[in-house]
């Protein structure tokens, strides 16, 4: 069986990720619990809302520091809202930890 995938995220874009089918959501509450959870129970790609990343930044850091398997990814996503300004693209940071290395992306 492949990897589940869950959204951790506020009411609003936690109820449109169900009504797309996606059964396994989480609000913010004990955030370090849902982390272990996800680690624990053969999830591979966890999306978190921006804002809620924010807000538990350190919490974050440091379960990417501890985890002893790659998965599950956490990649950060916008909420209904739409995305935060001045931030680094999550992509682009995945895969700097990935690889090593930085994609800089050249304008026009």
């Amino acid at each position: 069986m492949g990897k589940k995938i869950a959204i951790i995220g506020d009411d609003v874009t936690r109820t449109g990720f169900k009504l797309g089918g996606m059964s396994e959501t989480f609000g913010d509450k004990d955030l370090e619990g849902i982390l272990s959870k996800l680690a624990e129970e053969d999830f591979g790609i966890a999306f978190i809302t921006e804002k809620i990343a924010e807000k538990n930044r350190e919490t974050i850091d440091e379960f990417e520091k501890t985890k002893r398997s790659i998965t599950p990814i956490l990649i950060e996503i916008p909420d209904y809202l739409g995305p935060m300004e001045q931030r680094e693209d999550s992509i682009s940071k995945l895969i700097k930890r990935a690889i090593g290395v930085e994609i800089i992306q050249k304008e026009e």
